[in-house]
């Protein structure tokens, strides 16, 4: 038979356990080997939790499945059956496809989920198992997220930590290459000297980057100048928190920016009911898109809503400002043909990312139209607290 392998990991401490893709693929290799199959490809997919639909979570197994639906292979083969799913619905739904079309699903390590799906006692076997596999995967994740909670409520944040710090394991400590960037503009923005427009162009002007060492664009520098984070506090999943960790900016110089902030903002228009990530954002709280929304038709957010449950709610320039800093570590590797003009394709292949690009588009629509280009609908996974999660990109583009 041709045989399709499939290898997983959804973190890094699989890669210690013997959950490694080189393990996977190893046994899948020597299983063909020693069944006298043909091994057509072995698609590769880490850092990918089976536990969310593939559909959304997963492009790379859900490539595999088409192509042994569409007859380029006899059969798929994983080591063990969770590297598949950890998820019953995906599992009898892929399975079902494979029924449907005369093609295998074969777990290594278990001989016993390999029986005939329209065999009763198969059936129940399967899915008891997968049953087990699902409930140990969500036990994890809620023991995770507790973990996440417990380490919030003793001051240290378990997000995403803002430019000026970084994580030692996982002690917040001051990031001395980056946080003289985030003093001087506190200090210069206090003076009243600067407005955000202005502060953007001095800060591009004396060489201050990102941590991928991206341009910080305007909207960036008003996430750092709002963020509490420097004076000590934090939210995580709706509640303020008082942080463990070392400061550098203090209470006086955060509120003198504050108030200069404010009156920056004050008599701004009204922001158009124009939504640079429609339908790009996947909420991993909801597992549903999220949507933008005026609140007391000022303030804007993106939400997902799930009824019994509340909003998943970010802020939209937060989100918008976290999606354009990800620009700077993508790139165009020149694989896919590309249907835009010449010029475009230029740009696309000089361009050292495509954070470049952007800040040289003039207009929203098509800021919009780059980002639909990059990334799958839907790809763009949010976690609670406002962070990416993982994103998937368009075929052509890569991550630096």
């Amino acid at each position: 038979m041709r045989i399709i392998g499939y290898a997983r990991v959804s973190d890094k401490e699989q890669m210690k356990t013997g959950y490694s893709i080189d393990a996977q693929q190893e046994t899948i290799q020597q299983w063909c080997t020693d069944q006298q199959h043909s091994l057509v490809r072995v698609y590769i997919e880490p850092g990918r939790s089976g536990s969310k639909p593939s559909q959304e979570a997963r492009p790379t197994f859900e490539q595999a499945v088409s192509l042994v639906c569409a007859g380029m292979a006899d059969g798929m083969v994983v080591k063990w059956m969770d590297r598949f799913a950890r998820n019953v619905e995906d599992f009898l739904r892929v399975r079902s496809q494979f029924y449907q079309a005369g093609k295998y699903l074969i777990s290594i390590q278990e001989p016993l989920l390999n029986g005939d799906p329209g065999d009763p006692v198969a059936r129940y076997i399967s899915v008891a198992i997968m049953n087990a596999y699902q409930l140990q995967a969500e036990l994890s994740g809620l023991k995770a997220a507790q973990g996440r909670e417990r380490r919030a409520k003793q001051g240290q944040y378990p997000g995403t930590v803002p430019l000026g710090y970084k994580r030692v394991e996982r002690a917040i400590v001051i990031d001395q290459e980056h946080s003289p960037m985030v003093i001087a503009a506190f200090a210069e923005f206090r003076t009243g000297a600067y407005t955000l427009e202005t502060w953007t162009i001095e800060a591009e002007r004396r060489g201050y980057t990102t941590k991928r060492d991206g341009k910080i664009a305007k909207s960036g520098w008003h996430r750092i100048l709002r963020n509490k984070f420097y004076i000590g506090r934090y939210t995580w999943q709706g509640e303020e928190y008082s942080g463990d960790y070392e400061l550098f900016i203090d209470d006086d110089t955060f509120a003198a920016v504050q108030e200069i902030l404010d009156q920056h903002s004050t008599g701004e228009s009204v922001r158009k009911n124009f939504w640079l990530l429609s339908g790009l954002l996947w909420s991993d709280v909801h597992a549903c898109l999220m949507h933008g929304v005026l609140v007391k038709e000022k303030f804007a957010y993106y939400r997902a809503v799930r009824k019994g449950r509340p909003d998943h709610t970010i802020r939209a320039d937060e989100l918008e400002s976290r999606v354009i800093d990800r620009l700077d570590g993508i790139r165009w590797n020149g694989e896919r043909p590309y249907t835009l003009p010449e010029a475009w394709r230029l740009a696309f292949r000089m361009s050292v990312s495509m954070g470049q690009i952007y800040t040289y588009l003039e207009t929203d629509q098509a800021r919009r139209d780059l980002l639909r280009d990059i990334f799958f609908q839907r790809g763009i996974r949010i976690a609670s607290g406002g962070g990416i999660v993982a994103v998937d990109l368009l075929p052509g583009f890569v991550m630096i």
